[in-house]
C-alpha cells in the first residue's frame, strides 16, 4: 500500500512539473509576442 501511494504523489508531482513547464513556456512565449508588438 505504501508504495502505490508514493507512486500516486510522485505522479502527482510529474503532473504538477509538466502544468508549471507548460505555463512558463506560454509566458515566455507571450512575453516574445508582447516585445515584437512593441517592437513593431
Amino acid at each position: 500500500m505504501g508504495e502505490s501511494r508514493i507512486l500516486g504523489l510522485y505522479n502527482e508531482q510529474l503532473r504538477y512539473n509538466a502544468q508549471a513547464l507548460g505555463f512558463k513556456r506560454v509566458v515566455k512565449l507571450n512575453k516574445n509576442i508582447t516585445r515584437e508588438i512593441l517592437n513593431y
